[in-house]
Formats: C-alpha cells, sequence, structure tokens
C-alpha cells in the first residue's frame, strides 16, 4: 500500500514556522506518547518533520527542549541541525524481513518503539543486501524529508472543539442513517474486481492511465464532473469530483484513497493491488454514488482519487499544496487505505493511524461510528515507518484522519501478485463498516442541509419593564416541513435554560419572547428548530450542545472609563517587566505567532509583541491609568481580547484588579482565540467605591513553546445598572383629558409613586369614595376596548373599562385614597426596596364610589396605569 518515502517524493510547498526562538537548534526525537496536541503545539516552535508514531523528528532550540524535558516528555538530540546525509526510520518487522542486516552505509541513532532512527548518505538505501526479501510492508520504512510541517488547524463541529463529544451528545440523524444504510459489501467489492483485473496500476504505466478513466467514468455515471489534476508528465492524474457546498461551499470534506497499485519486485510484475487500494478507492467511489444521489449539503464534498501514493505521496501531495496555494479551506481530510482484509483469527474492527492524524477529527469520526454503524467497533495505533495520502494534508496544517483495516495485523500480501480478491480483500463485511463510517463521518462534518435559522442577536437594551422579543426565520428543504422552532433562555448565567415555543407568523417567520427579570442582568439565548424529516439546527451553532449563546444586557450603562487605544500617546497606560523582557506594544497587530491580525476597532491595539510570540521566562505586565469609581456601586470590566497561550500549568495569562487577581487562563488546554472575544467581568468587589481602581494584564511565560500573547482592544470599566421607573396611562376614560392624573415621584424600588383619581366632569356628589386597585397583570377577561356599559363616570348607563380585576388571587392590594369633594384625590404608591422588584410591571386603576348617587349607588372607574419598575 503505502508509500516509500524516497528521493522521489515530489517537492510541496509548505508554509515556513516562525523563526526559531534561539540558535543553534539540534536535531531531535520527541517522545510525545501519541499526544496529538503536542505535536500540533510543536510546528508553532520548531520544525517538525515527521511523526515515526511514538515519536517525532525535527529541529527545536535549546529552549524548548529544556522546556519540554521540564513537563517530563522525554528528548533525544540526535544531531546538529546540519547533519549530513538523509535521515530514515524503518520499523523492526521490516529489519527482521532483511534477515537482521541493513545496508554497512547505516548509522543508527535511535532505536525506540518498534522503529529505529537511520543515518546515510544521501541517495542510498537501508536495504543494502537485503532489498529482495523485503516486501515493501507499509509500516517498514520511511525516508525522513527536512520539510516543516504547518502549524495545524483545529477541527470543529458546529462550534465545539470537542467535536465527537458533541456529536455523540446530538445523537443519529436519520437522514444520515438512511445514506450510510446504503453502502454494500457487494458494491465496493465489484469495484474492487474491476480496478484489480488489471494486470497493474503502477502509476507510469499505461494501465494507471485506464484504470484513471474508469474512475472518470464511474463519477460521471453518478452524475457528477470530474476533473483530471496533473503531477508530472510521468504519471497519471488524480482524478477530483465535487458535489459544491449549497450554505458555506467555501469549507471543504475531502474523501481520498489512491488508486495506483505498485509490485516491489518491479514494473513487469503483477501488482493486481485489491485491498491495497483498490479497496479504498472503491470506498471513495460508493460515498460519491450515495451522496451524488442526496443531498443538498451545507459543505462542499471533494472526493479524489489519488494516483502516485506508492512512489511516495506524490499525488496527495501536489493536490494539498496546490489547496494550501490556493487558500483552500478544507476543514476535514478523510483517507481510506487497505479496508478488506482480516485475518482469520483476528477482530472485525476499524483502526485508526494516529500518525499524522488530527485527534480531534480521530474523535469525531469513531463517535460518527458509533453512532451509524451496527456492530462498530474501532482501535488506534501507530505505524513506525509507513503512512498514506493524509499525511499531504495534514502536513500543510489540514484536519486529516486515516481509516485503516488493522494496524497490528493488516494484509501480508501487499505490493505482490497475492494482493488480490481471493487472499488479500477478502472480508468484505469490514470494508462495509470501515467506508460507512467514512461515509457517516463526512456528511456529518459537511452536514446535509435541512432546517436553517436566520436571526439578528438582540442588543444591550435599557428596555426593563417587557418582555423581549425574538424573530427568527427558519426554513427547511423542499418537502419537509418546520415542525417546532424553540426559545431557550437563561437568567442565571447559562447555568440554567428554560424553553419556550415560538409561534409560526407565516412565511418562515417564528415570534417569541423572552420574560422580563428586571434589570440589570445579562440574559442569555438560543433557537433551535426541527422538522419532519429529522433534520434540526441552532442559532449559535452548538449552543444547543454547550456552547456558547447569544448574551444581551438589560438596563443602563454609565461609562467610568473607557479608550480604543487609538490616541497619539499611550493615555497614561503603563508597562514593564517583573523578569527577563518587557515586550508589550501599542500598535497594529501583525498576525504572527497566534496574533490578531487587524485591530478590533481602529486600527491600534495593545499586546505582547506584536510582531511575533513572546520570549522564553518572560514575565510582564501592562497596567490602564487609575480611574475613579467612588460613586459606582457596581463596576465591570468589559474589553475585547484576542489570546494565544499555553494552559495555566504552563503560561499564566491574567487579569488583576488593584494587585489581586480576578482572572486566569484555563488549565485544561491552551487558550488559542481565533477571533476579537469579548470579554465582560463582574469586579465590583475588588472597585466598587474605590477612588483609584488600575487594570492590570499579566503574562508569565515558562521556558518554551511561546505563542502570541495578550491582545486587547476596545477597553472600558462601566457602571451597570437599572433605569428609572416609569407609569405610563392606557385604556380609555369618558373625558379626553383623562381621569387618572400622574401627580408626582418615580415608579422605582424605594420610592413611591403618586396618582390622583379625580373625576374632572363632576358628575358623581360629595363624598364620593376614592380607592386604587393594584394588580399584577390586566384583567385578561377585558382588555382595554372592551367597553362595560354602566361603568361610565358619565351618569347612569354610560361606558367604561374594568381594566383590573377585581377578584382575588389577581388583585394584590387595594389603597383608599378617602373621599373626593371635587378636586383629584391623591393615592401613595410605595414600592419596597427590592432589587427583585426591577423590570416588573404593576397595574392599577382607580374607582370612585358615590353611595348616594340618585337611582343607587354609581361606579365610576378611571383609564388604567402602568408601573414599570425601575432601580
Amino acid at each position: 500500500m503505502i508509500e516509500l518515502l524516497l528521493a522521489a517524493v515530489a517537492a510541496v510547498a509548505v508554509v515556513p514556522p516562525p523563526p526559531l526562538a534561539e540558535d543553534p537548534p539540534a536535531i531531535c526525537a520527541v517522545f510525545t506518547g501519541g499526544d496529538g496536541d503536542l505535536a500540533s503545539s510543536l510546528t508553532r516552535h520548531g520544525e517538525v518533520w515527521h511523526d515515526a508514531g511514538e515519536f517525532l523528528v525535527g529541529a527545536f532550540s535549546p529552549s524548548v527542549r529544556t522546556e519540554l524535558a521540564s513537563r517530563g516528555v522525554e528528548v533525544v538530540v540526535v544531531g546538529p541541525y546540519d547533519l549530513s546525509g538523509d535521515l530514515w526510520v524503518i520499523a523492526e518487522s521490516e529489519v527482521e524481513l532483511l534477515g537482521g542486516v541493513l545496508a554497512p552505509e547505516c548509522t543508527e541513532l535511535l532505536r525506540a518503539g518498534g522503529a529505529r532512527l537511520l543515518r546515510l548518505p544521501a541517495g542510498a538505501s537501508p536495504r543494502g543486501a537485503g532489498a529482495a526479501a523485503s516486501r515493501g510492508r507499509h509500516t517498514g520504512l520511511a525516508r525522513i524529508p527536512r520539510r516543516a510541517w504547518s502549524p495545524g488547524q483545529p477541527f470543529a463541529w458546529r462550534g465545539r472543539e470537542r467535536a465527537g463529544d458533541a456529536l455523540a451528545r446530538a445523537g443519529a440523524d436519520p437522514r444520515i442513517q438512511a445514506l450510510v444504510d446504503q453502502v454494500e459489501g457487494a458494491s465496493l467489492r465489484e469495484t474492487v474486481v474491476a480496478l484489480s483485473a488489471l494486470f497493474t496500476r503502477r502509476s507510469s504505466l499505461p494501465e494507471a492511465i485506464v484504470a484513471r478513466d474508469m474512475i472518470r467514468g464511474w463519477f460521471l455515471a453518478y452524475g457528477l464532473n470530474p476533473r483530471l489534476e496533473v503531477l508530472n508528465p510521468y504519471l497519471a492524474e488524480n482524478v477530483i469530483a465535487e458535489i459544491p457546498g449549497a450554505v458555506i461551499p467555501a469549507e471543504i470534506v475531502v474523501i481520498g484513497a489512491h488508486y495506483d497499485s505498485t509490485n516491489l519486485f518491479g514494473p513487469l510484475h503483477y501488482a493486481p493491488g485489491a485491498d491495497d487500494n483498490a479497496s479504498g478507492t472503491a470506498g471513495v467511489l460508493e460515498a460519491a454514488r450515495i451522496l451524488a444521489a442526496a443531498g443538498p449539503y451545507e459543505r462542499t464534498l471533494r472526493f479524489i482519487a489519488f494516483c502516485g501514493e506508492e512512489q511516495g505521496l506524490i499525488g496527495s501531495g501536489v493536490s494539498a499544496a496546490n489547496s494550501r496555494a490556493a487558500g483552500e479551506n478544507i476543514v476535514a481530510m478523510l483517507n481510506t487505505d487497505m479496508n478488506a482484509y482480516r485475518r482469520w483469527d483476528d477482530a472485525r474492527t476499524c483502526d485508526f493511524v494516529t500518525n499524522y492524524t488530527s485527534s480531534a477529527l480521530r474523535a469525531f469520526c469513531q463517535a460518527a461510528g458509533a453512532l451509524y454503524v451496527p456492530d462498530w467497533a474501532s482501535n488506534t495505533g501507530s505505524l513506525a515507518g509507513g503512512t498514506s495520502d493524509h499525511q499531504s494534508y495534514y502536513s500543510q496544517g489540514y484536519p486529516a484522519v486515516f481509516f485503516f483495516e488493522d494496524v497490528g495485523n493488516h494484509s501480508p500480501f501487499i505490493h505482490t501478485d497475492r494482493d488480490t480478491t481471493a487472499q488479500s480483500a477478502i472480508d468484505w463485511a469490514r470494508a462495509e463498516m470501515i467506508v460507512k463510517a467514512v461515509l457517516a463521518s463526512a456528511v456529518a462534518k459537511a452536514e446535509i442541509v435541512g432546517v436553517q435559522i436566520l436571526h439578528a442577536p438582540l442588543a444591550d437594551t435599557p428596555d426593563a419593564w417587557g418582555a423581549h422579543p425574538v424573530a427568527a426565520h427558519v426554513t427547511t428543504v423542499e418537502g419537509a416541513t418546520v415542525t417546532g422552532v424553540t426559545l431557550h433562555f437563561s437568567s442565571d448565567g447559562g447555568q440554567t435554560f428554560a424553553a419556550a415555543p415560538m409561534s409560526a407568523a407565516g412565511g418562515g417567520s417564528w415570534t417569541g419572547a423572552i420574560p422580563s427579570f428586571g434589570a440589570p442582568i445579562t440574559l442569555e439565548y438560543y433557537v433551535t428548530g426541527a422538522d419532519d424529516q429529522g433534520a434540526s439546527a441552532a442559532v449559535p451553532p452548538g449552543a444547543d450542545l454547550g456552547g456558547p449563546g447569544y448574551s444581551f444586557f438589560v438596563g443602563v450603562e454609565t461609562e467610568l472609563y473607557a479608550t480604543g487605544f487609538e490616541g497619539p500617546g499611550d493615555e497614561g497606560w503603563t508597562h514593564g517587566m517583573l523578569q527577563t523582557e518587557d515586550d508589550w506594544q501599542r500598535g497594529v497587530p501583525g498576525g504572527a505567532a497566534g496574533d490578531a491580525p487587524l485591530a478590533y476597532e481602529g486600527t491600534s491595539a495593545w499586546g505582547n509583541d506584536l510582531a511575533g510570540a513572546y520570549s522564553a521566562n518572560a514575565w510582564n505586565w501592562l497596567r490602564s491609568p487609575a480611574v475613579d469609581c467612588s460613586a459606582a456601586a457596581n463596576v465591570t470590566l468589559r474589553f475585547r481580547r484576542w489570546l494565544t497561550v499555553e494552559k495555566a500549568t504552563d503560561d499564566q495569562a491574567q487579569i488583576l484588579v488593584n494587585g489581586v487577581v480576578v482572572w486566569e487562563n484555563a488549565t485544561g488546554a491552551d487558550t488559542i482565540d481565533a477571533a476579537w472575544t469579548p470579554v465582560i467581568l463582574d469586579i465590583t468587589s475588588r472597585a466598587a467605591g474605590d477612588p483609584a481602581v488600575q487594570i492590570e494584564f499579566r503574562l508569565h511565560a515558562d521556558g518554551g513553546l511561546q505563542l502570541g500573547g495578550w491582545n486587547i482592544d476596545d477597553f472600558a470599566l462601566v457602571e451597570r445598572g437599572a433605569p428609572s421607573g416609569n407609569m405610563f396611562v392606557f385604556g380609555s376614560g369618558i373625558n379626553p383629558a383623562g381621569s387618572m392624573i400622574l401627580a408626582g415621584g418615580t415608579a422605582s424600588i424605594g420610592e413611591t409613586a403618586i396618582v390622583a383619581v379625580h373625576n374632572p366632569l363632576g358628575t358623581q356628589g360629595a363624598g364620593t369614595l376614592a380607592y386604587l386597585f393594584v394588580a399584577a397583570a390586566p384583567d385578561p377577561a377585558y382588555p382595554a376596548g372592551t367597553p362595560l356599559p354602566g361603568f361610565g363616570m358619565a351618569g347612569p348607563g354610560a361606558d367604561g373599562e374594568l381594566l383590573i380585576s377585581l377578584a382575588p388571587p389577581d388583585l394584590a392590594l387595594v389603597l383608599d385614597g378617602g373621599a373626593w369633594s371635587g378636586s383629584p384625590v391623591s393615592i401613595e404608591v410605595d414600592f419596597p426596596a427590592d432589587p427583585g422588584l426591577v423590570g416588573l410591571q404593576a397595574y392599577g386603576q382607580g374607582l370612585l364610589l358615590d353611595p348616594a348617587a340618585p337611582g343607587g349607588v354609581r361606579f365610576g372607574l378611571t383609564e388604567g396605569v402602568v408601573f414599570q419598575i425601575g432601580g
């Protein structure tokens, strides 16, 4: 199957890493223990050249080596950076096949984990006299090109970095299951039989052109429009087909496998390549067949049959490099190479190779298999000296994964004339299992277009009195019906969420409301929707899976201090160091080492070394001028950050208020912001009432693995409070001038509001009694505008409105205003000093009662009043 990474490996354009922190670097073996996060981090701090499973090979500075050693990571220096000759990795199993005899010019630099790291003169081979004995097992032999990988691009699903956990939490999508169920082992076998019937598919021979055209014809039969990608004048081309994404076409999911074969005894020998890799090619074609007949999909699905893998990943190397040069955003590369062999005593599993693969994507694919594939079972393992086409993408910084039949018991017949459907590609149940997992993973990431939700997030508002209306436009695909849209909201910082169904308003519009929770408060929410075909969606994506939702502040903000750092000077901001170096700068961010590429607003921001990474062992600070918060009852720190820093067990990024730490980066994982992130911190306990509050941003770095550090913009200290209370008249009276008169005061907690009950027309006699009824809500049976004959104040038979229920438990309070004698009767309404009342509404209505009126008792009802309770 897999290439022997010989000198014929095609040159691939790779983005160089940032300059090394110090000289001289040395060639090292770093024993990562399969820690993919550490491997990815190391690409930012040195040159990583090869992943041998248990260890990485690359060049690292003394400071990085010291730092790794301090963390318990074993680092072995195997030679100076300018070490002459070629580096090779060879597996112990390959050494055994060579009879234990390597070429005499081999110098062993390291032996560990079932592999040896060798140095040879340029152009030499480790096989020496034992070349004829070698079967070229794919775990056997690899030449290490001294080319640095690009820093890895993280893999996420619906905004969640723990993509596998998020997928498992979301549960199975019946639309994906229906596609997975169409994968047929018989269909896979039919394709493998057709391809392996060729005498060879060696990349440089005419039969490879025949195979290329067969694959192109299959793609055409599926309704796709394949194109050919040229590698060089001597090899057959890659065959590429796409299903363009309907929502986010610039995000691409690649499903790939190589179609070429080889026989290590030479080009004149029979090379059917049934398992290696007609089986993987059949998987790509099967996925294309099924997915082309379904969809549409949110992201682009790209199917690639690579050529030249056996000569050193040539086809995938060209394709991945072309994608990187074009700036393409490949969000996942799924490689399948050898999936149809199973030894008689081996369990039927899908193995994931850990070399050159993204651990987050691997966990996602394992979760997809568990969700959608019956009798799913999987393992992980590393290959000591071989690899496959995923390496080309991973080395370019793209998330990649490798689906494989078995790390320890793969087909022993590959690269020989016995790689046939009779001896090598023999377990079609395993092949079906693996291809089902490939398809499920690809579609889960590409996402079938279904429910789409458009929503403009709510902005901060001073309106604490009424409900907060939420509108969304929700659609789904033709033939499906949106069955429900739900508004989820939280008033406790996202600890708990309530759910309320939204109402269809026609034309795809749905409406709902978050009830008032008073002020000041920050409310969080998200919206979910579903249709009758099993599709569902959330905005923002992933909020229903534990990710962040939308949030907005209810109340009023008073700025105590604010700056965007755009002035001609530093405006009283100071910086310095406690150790090693003060690298704080104000200016235009440079986008290097994880820094922001631009300021959040304007052109300037503060940051650690705006042109690159922070220094090793640095301990420095940026401090604001003193801000007078003496009159503030509460203080909130609000700013935007773009922070890239290792986990707090290694590097500490801190925020201090007057020398006390109020925030620090997480201990469990690196903090890697990919956008300007809003930060809101309540610092009342440290700042309220203080006439000289200083905010400090601090960075304390250890000896190695430096990132971009702090970037800060749009900084403010604010006091947050509740709006003042208000009163509004509603409903109708019998008098254009109004019957209820606001005399003074406000409807705020701890305050007194005064209303006047009056009969301006004087239709009732002296001694008429005046009352004010107060309720928590208006009378639902008699909304404003519903006339009640006989309740007007103009005389017997006149109309009025009963706006407040006079029956308990609706009636909350009756206030006696005494007798009306032709002048307004003032009635005081006292509001308790209870912050929990802020934002609530109470409703009042006046009553004039004349027991001595001619013809009997006469009632007069006033207009209503709404008390909007403020702070």
